[in-house]
């Protein structure tokens, strides 16, 4: 199906006019329709483009949250194993003395260091470590109050 022509009239300087007559591949009418139909279908592309590229933003910025929670949960758990190394040391000097730490020592611990007694206690069963259900008589005060002297 052929499309209906108009009839156009347009100025276009002198040289310009003969330089396309002998440049262009085609004829001068088809590639300045050619021209038109690519500039209006750009104008698609633009929007599209436009779209592609608000959506791209709103990824990146979706991740570099991600990525901030990331080094915050990091930030949270180093400090986290700081404090559980330190209540730990403890527990080695009660156990290195006592040949075991209680259940009991091990609350007072937690305490100290403001931690949980189940992570505490998880990471001296992590370890393989003995705990008894009660406090060793002999010189438990030294080490019951977080390793105190």
């Amino acid at each position: 199906m052929k499309r209906e022509k108009v009839n156009a009239t347009i100025r276009i300087d002198k040289e310009i006019w003969e330089l396309s007559k002998i440049l262009l591949p085609c004829s001068r009418n088809a590639f300045i329709e050619k021209q038109l139909i690519r500039y209006i279908n750009s104008l698609d592309d633009i929007e599209e483009l436009e779209r592609e590229i608000n959506e791209d933003k709103a990824n990146l910025q979706a991740k570099e949250e991600k990525l901030n929670d990331l080094r915050q949960m990091r930030e949270f758990n180093n400090k986290n194993k700081e404090i559980i190394d330190k209540a730990m040391s403890v527990v080695f000097d009660i156990i290195k003395e006592h040949g075991e730490v209680s259940k009991t020592q091990i609350t007072f611990i937690a305490n100290n260091n403001h931690i949980s007694e189940d992570v505490l206690t998880s990471e001296v069963k992590k370890r393989n470590l003995k705990i008894s259900p009660y406090t060793k008589k002999t010189e438990e005060t030294r080490f019951s109050t977080g390793g105190l002297r």
